[in-house]
């Protein structure tokens, strides 16, 4: 039997290895010297309960999935101050978008892995020729496992589908109140445009421009008309 695992890591590359399984004796390739480690544990804590190839199989399998609940419980917290973040402080927008980005990638990556590791346990488990029927027990309850496993990064990855909905109502909003910005602005400029415009032109026979009070009866109108718009967007409570 050959098996092929790679394990997505948040913070670093893909830890790749393949072992391959007759029943008596296991030849595993390392890619990345991952393995090291994990047998190394596996011989100072496991030493004892080893009594063939297929426990061995068995210890290296949850060994790897060791901190991967706890690693997942991380990403969740770390889900939450993002979205805490995305609804206090909007001046972020382009790291928050990355950020949900590499949370969605990462939580599906992790996804597909354990869907993975999950087909490699049941498939160890229903070997009739290498298992017996306590190394199948303790497969199965491996399988267990990486299925809470595989849940949690699928509740992770839904997660992420809300904080993303919330971002674009966020983004949605600020945008709104941009545009409600402009849209004040133009309106109060724009009777005072109408007004320069007009006596702007400058036709001989128009007398307020030879009036020595018509510059400021023309400024005393313009301030009374963004007088008035201000009066009335505050009753309409558009600021």
């Amino acid at each position: 039997m050959v098996c092929c695992i790679s394990i997505p890591c948040i913070q670093e590359e893909r830890k790749n290895f393949s072992f391959i399984y007759n029943g008596r004796s296991i030849l595993f390739v390392d890619y990345d010297n991952f393995l090291t480690d994990i047998f190394s544990n596996i011989i100072e804590e496991n030493i004892n309960e080893i009594k063939g190839s297929q426990d061995f199989i068995y210890f290296m399998l949850k060994s790897i999935l060791k901190h991967d609940l706890e690693n997942l419980n991380s990403i969740s917290q770390n889900l939450s101050v993002l979205e805490l973040n995305i609804l206090t402080d909007s001046s972020n927008y382009n790291y928050n978008a990355d950020q949900i980005l590499a949370f969605r990638g990462n939580s599906l990556r992790l996804h597909h892995y354990y869907i993975i590791l999950m087909d490699i346990c049941r498939a160890l488990s229903k070997e009739k020729t290498f298992m017996n029927d306590a190394n199948k027990e303790l497969l199965e309850n491996l399988c267990d496992q990486i299925l809470t496993l595989s849940n949690e990064s699928q509740q992770i990855w839904e997660y992420t589908s809300q904080i993303r909905d919330v971002y674009q109502q966020k983004l949605s909003v600020n945008q709104n109140n941009i545009m409600k910005v402009l849209t004040i602005v133009t309106t109060i400029f724009m009777p005072l445009t109408l007004i320069t415009g007009w006596y702007g032109m400058n036709f001989e026979y128009m007398k307020e421009l030879h009036w020595k009070y018509g510059y400021p009866l023309l400024f005393g109108i313009s301030v009374l008309v963004v007088g008035i718009l201000c009066i009335i967007f505050k009753k309409k409570k558009w600021w």
